[in-house]
């Protein structure tokens, strides 16, 4: 493979300043995102597991186009429960296909035993290491004696060049 080596690459005036590549070829900056996608669920998911369960519609699926880069996963979930006065953890985690890669937990409290709203997310990178298509899911758990509900939530996928 051949190697060009230049101090600074300029389009020309002419061109819009754009740098054009051969069909099937890319010029890639480090740290440019090469694709973006975006799952959104607006139905309430609602659980009294103790167990971790899939939260359902709260997955993406990416396929990296190289097999260097990063994937940013950015999960938010707000949420409502109803709680009895102590401290409710609430149990978020990311799994890449069975892997667990991510976990985030939260304490909230409440003294009238009435509703709780709030939100919850987490921002992860992950080195998938593949060029295969890579699905990312949230599971969550009710913890010991709670029931509460997801109202929506959504999972962004962002590949970012190494």
């Amino acid at each position: 493979m051949s190697r060009l080596a230049v101090g600074q690459l300029e389009g020309l005036a002419s061109e819009g300043y754009r740098i054009t590549v051969a069909s099937g070829s890319r010029l890639v900056q480090a740290g440019s995102i090469l694709q973006f996608v975006y799952s959104q669920t607006t139905s309430t998911f609602t659980t009294s597991s103790g167990s971790w369960v899939d939260w359902t519609n709260m997955t993406a699926t990416i396929t990296p186009r190289e097999s260097n880069s990063l994937i940013m996963v950015m999960v938010n979930a707000p949420r409502y429960q109803y709680v009895s006065g102590v401290a409710q953890p609430i149990y978020l985690r990311l799994l890449r296909g069975g892997t667990l890669i991510a976990l985030e937990t939260q304490n909230y409290v409440n003294t009238n035993n009435s509703q709780v709203t709030g939100q919850t997310g987490f921002t992860w990178i992950d080195n998938p290491a593949t060029t295969s298509a890579t699905t990312y899911k949230v599971q969550t758990t009710a913890g010991v004696s709670q029931s509460f509900s997801w109202v929506w939530g959504s999972i962004i996928l962002m590949e970012v060049a190494q």
